[in-house]
């Protein structure tokens, strides 16, 4: 079982986008879609670690929370 860092963001109208990301093993996994339907999703090597922390500090930024 993977444990998700999960980002939410919250719109004006009351809807929400959620972005997601986990590690297991050799593999990271992300995963976005509307709130609580994450059915998105793309696997890379661990070497891409980097980049995958880099793009949540830009969800963030974005007014993920």
């Amino acid at each position: 079982m993977t444990a998700f860092a999960l980002y939410r963001y919250a719109h004006p109208d009351g809807s929400a986008k959620e972005w997601a990301w986990g590690e297991a093993g050799e593999t990271i996994t992300v995963r976005w879609g509307r709130a609580g339907h994450l059915v998105r999703q793309a696997v890379y090597p661990r070497t891409r670690r980097q980049t995958v922390i880099q793009r949540a500090s830009a969800k963030a930024a974005k007014g993920y929370r």
